[in-house]
């Protein structure tokens, strides 16, 4: 004869309210997470200060060094005095920086447009928008304007 094991008791009520409890703690620490994960996904889309501060401070550099400015729509040159080219173009949603037409690095993330006005071959305007509508403004000059200086008399 085979002899089977049959456990006629299922689950006691303990253990329901356990697994019941279980459950609700995770349903409650899901439902306060969504909130703050969709938050924290909404800054990723955002153009922080700190980016555009570093971005300005490579343009203007890159700026100091350039003999002139072109824009052709919708890429930004800049000539620089060693027969070099740095162009800054739009590709998947991110400010794209080339040397020469080789490489590429990613100068600003989440930018969808770029224009520029030169004013003249030494000075030119760049705006950008970001994926969110927000709109920037880099003025950049390829001469150091001379400063005055103050002669202090000496009594």
């Amino acid at each position: 004869r085979c002899s089977v094991f049959k456990s006629n008791h299922g689950f006691l009520l303990i253990e329901h309210l356990l697994a019941l409890a279980i459950t609700s703690i995770l349903i409650l620490t899901l439902t306060q997470l969504l909130p703050m994960i969709d938050n924290y996904q909404s800054n990723l889309d955002k153009v922080t200060s700190q980016e555009m501060s570093t971005l300005t401070t490579q343009l203007q550099k890159e700026a100091q060094r350039a003999t002139h400015f072109s824009y052709r729509s919708p890429t930004f040159s800049v000539h620089l005095k060693n027969g070099s080219i740095a162009t800054y173009f739009i590709s998947n949603h991110r400010l794209m920086r080339q040397i020469d037409g080789k490489g590429g690095e990613v100068a600003l993330y989440d930018c969808d447009k770029l224009t520029a006005t030169i004013h003249h071959d030494e000075s030119a305007t760049l705006t950008l928008i970001s994926s969110v509508g927000d709109i920037y403004s880099i003025y950049l000059s390829s001469t150091l304007l001379p400063l005055e200086l103050e002669e202090l008399d000496e009594e």
